[in-house]
């Protein structure tokens, strides 16, 4: 199909005997097909020296998760729960044009 598009050239593969994931050889691999296939350029996708952080380090919050650090936090879902809930009984739309008869008039 590649070569029926004219784009054989820009095409790659590339295998590495590791566990799945994210591996230095896997990223380097795609380092060099991004330069050939979007600069048009060789480089030999060696990585820069960098520190890996732990995990803790990088938190934002003391469990990492907002939601279970601080009290009263909301998730996208209770703020969701929450606007529908209060849409429903104030009888709005929850979004222009999207009231219950137009919906079930889109399943009928």
């Amino acid at each position: 199909m590649f070569d029926i598009l004219g784009v054989s050239d820009r095409v790659g593969y590339f295998e590495f005997d590791d566990t799945h994931g994210w591996s230095q050889p896997r990223r380097e691999a795609t380092y060099r097909w991004f330069a050939k296939s979007l600069q048009d350029r060789q480089d030999d996708g060696k990585e820069l020296e960098f520190t890996v952080h732990p995990p803790k380090d990088l938190q934002s919050s003391e469990t990492g998760q907002v939601a279970t650090t601080f009290r009263n936090a909301q998730t996208v879902q209770s703020i969701n729960a929450a606007l529908a809930e209060s849409s429903t009984r104030s009888g709005q739309e929850r979004m222009p044009g999207t009231s219950r008869s137009s919906c079930r008039r889109g399943w009928e």
